[in-house]
């Protein structure tokens, strides 16, 4: 599994339009600050979906 996780993410941060935080999220990625990982709540939906669908275009997978 790691190995797809390795792609996935050298992908999205070599195409600089992604946030760390929403990469490290669609992998399952926990935050490893604690005080960060205690206030912040957010889920980044929306750009994840987003940037998850770009992922998922030019190999056919029609999402949500």
């Amino acid at each position: 599994m790691y190995g797809f996780r390795g792609i996935a993410s050298t992908w999205a941060n070599e195409a600089e339009k992604y946030r760390p935080d929403w990469i490290e999220m669609a992998l399952a990625h926990e935050e490893q600050d604690e005080v960060r990982s205690a206030y912040n709540s957010a889920l980044y939906l929306t750009p994840r979906r987003r940037m998850l669908q770009y992922w998922g275009d030019p190999i056919g997978w029609e999402g949500v």
